[in-house]
């Protein structure tokens, strides 16, 4: 499915991130992020 972005320019990983970025900034929840995003140290979240 397009979205209107340059395939070379972001990957899945990249908006993974970005996503996770954004949902952070507004909540400021570590904790949720970690699990949304299947770390299983927090460390690795934080990094």
């Amino acid at each position: 499915m397009a979205i209107g972005l340059r395939s070379e320019d972001y990957g899945t990983h990249s908006l993974r991130r970005t996503k996770a970025s954004m949902i952070y900034r507004a909540t400021g929840n570590i904790r949720a992020i970690q699990i949304l995003l299947g770390h299983s140290k927090i460390e690795n979240t934080v990094r």
